[in-house]
């Protein structure tokens, strides 16, 4: 089932969360993004993603309309301060699994945004707005289509919605966000 806070009103026509942020998970997702960038927890943490995904009734109705698989990006200053995209991989690693293709570039984001976790509601939707853009190339191959937007986490549905904001201005017919955690 989608998370029952998300709305029309966010951009994003359901969210699903696999697993609470609290705990090992928030270890293993801090390792993940932040120093010491620890990229090879990707097949740990995508599975945990697809076992979850999986055992998601609404997910399967989602695959049906066969969707295109778009990570949230990051902006360039920190992509390449960390070396990867981490929901680039998460994104990847599903797709690949469930048989889909993946293309990393669909969004762009063009504001170099302070890290969400660091602020508070109001401030991360202000943080977020307009700083994401659809790459002109592969404008043609969003319209009409479902699109699983893939993140780690999720606590406000900012990033989320924003993305899913650009997606259905491009013409996505659905956008469903998969996180691999929500904040309680």
């Amino acid at each position: 089932m989608t998370h029952p806070k998300c709305k029309k009103k966010y951009g994003l026509d359901g969210v699903i969360p696999v697993i609470v942020y609290k705990g090992i998970v928030k270890k293993l997702l801090y390792q993940f993004k932040y120093s010491p960038y620890l990229s090879g927890l990707s097949p740990i943490l995508s599975e945990i993603l697809y076992e979850g995904l999986i055992q998601n009734e609404h997910f399967y109705k989602i695959l049906e309309d066969n969707p295109l698989f778009v990570p949230v990006p990051l902006h360039a200053a920190r992509l390449k301060s960390r070396g990867y995209n981490h929901a680039g991989l998460l994104a990847e690693e599903l797709a690949t699994r469930l048989g889909y293709s993946y293309v990393a570039q669909y969004l762009i984001r063009t504001k170099n945004t302070k890290p969400q976790y660091k602020l508070k509601k109001e401030e991360r939707l202000k943080n977020i707005q307009n700083a994401f853009s659809l790459n002109v190339k592969y404008a043609k191959s969003i319209k009409g289509k479902t699109i699983v937007l893939v993140d780690d986490i999720t606590t406000s549905f900012a990033t989320l919605s924003e993305c899913a904001k650009v997606l259905k201005r491009a013409g996505a017919l659905q956008v469903v966000g998969v996180t691999l955690a929500k904040e309680a």
